[in-house]
This record gives C-alpha cells, structure tokens and sequence, in this order.
C-alpha cells in the first residue's frame, strides 16, 4: 500500500510558506484533514492529498515513500489506481508505464484488489500490450481479466464530449476490458519512453 512521505511535504510546506492553517486554507480542506495526510501511516486515496500536491506545486506522486525502487514502482501504481477510480485521467494515462517498470515478480504481489482496481490493471496492460508484448504481460491481463465483473463500464468522462464520441476516441485496447475515456495512443507513449 502507497504511504505518503510526511517529511517531505513538511519540507515542502516549510519552504513554500505554509503551516497547517494557511495549507488547510489553499486546499479547502480542514485542518484536520492537512493533519491526517502529515500522518506517516496516511494512504494517499482521496482527491484532499492531490489537493495538497497541487498546492505545493508537486506531482502526487512525488509525495510517496519511496523506500527503494522496487517498493517505489508498486506505491505508484496503488496511487496511481486509486486515483484512476476516483476518475482522475491522468492517474489511467500513467499507469501502463508504471506497469512497464515493474518485474516479473512484482506482477504477481499486484492482486488483491477491488473489481475496479483489477479492470483498470486488466486495460492498463492491454494498453501496455500495444507497445511492448510479453508472456508475463499476457499473463498478467489474463489474471485480472479473471477477476473483474464483465459487463461493467468504467467511463473517464469529458464533459465537452458525449459518451458516444468518447466510446468511439477509445483505444481498442481499452475497450476490450469495457474501460473508455478518449486517450490518445500518443500519449501512453511518451510515458512509455521512460521504461
């Protein structure tokens, strides 16, 4: 599970002039909730720690614990779902090249998670098929494929698009695991040229 570096937004929130209040202020959350997400045992899951990160001018995902790369990879992938359920898109165009930086064994500790969670994975990798097919990455589609409810659509939604134009912009990678959203091949890509 992703947990939040606390230390470094204290950093953060030192040099950039922010205390509790003034954060809590910037953000519209409570100051109870700034406190919650300095917690070192904080799981970063709700839109208030995004909040945060774009207060301080960082990405969300610049905030984790990042105790070695291999534990790196996987809290940015959990940040990265959790975000991608709670409809953020950038969260889903970033995922396929977290999934490409992480080792065989770590696909099999990326599991144990809610039907969405599995469908998004179960995408991501048919997305990150495109690019890059592998045994392990078939492998890994399959299993999560396995565990989601089929039939059942998860839509990133454009407000300037209806939901038939965004079905239509959805990659065929997508679509096959009922995931729509008009995401450019493009753009997973270029994410992809860091892996």
């Amino acid at each position: 599970m992703a947990l939040v570096d606390s230390e470094k937004i204290r950093q953060l929130m030192k040099s950039r002039g922010h205390n509790v209040s003034s954060l809590a202020e910037k953000t519209g959350l409570c100051r109870q909730t700034v406190h919650n997400i300095l917690n070192p045992d904080y799981v970063p899951i709700t839109s208030g720690f995004r909040s945060v990160a774009t207060v301080l001018g960082v990405d969300p995902l610049d905030l984790l614990k990042k105790a070695d790369e291999d534990s790196g990879v996987l809290n940015e992938i959990h940040l990265a779902l959790d975000a991608a359920v709670e409809g953020e898109p950038r969260a889903f165009e970033i995922l396929p090249a977290l999934l490409c930086r992480m080792k065989k064994k770590q696909a099999s500790e990326i599991g144990h998670f809610d039907p969405d969670r599995h469908q998004l994975l179960a995408a991501a990798g048919s997305v990150l098929s495109t690019f890059r097919n592998t045994r392990w990455l078939r492998s890994f589609i399959k299993r999560h494929t396995e565990k989601y409810e089929q039939g059942r659509a998860i839509f990133f939604s454009n407000d300037m698009m209806s939901p038939e134009r965004i079905v239509f912009a959805t990659p065929e990678s997508m679509r096959r695991h009922l995931v729509f959203g008009a995401f450019e091949m493009h753009s997973f890509e270029r994410h992809l040229k860091t892996c």
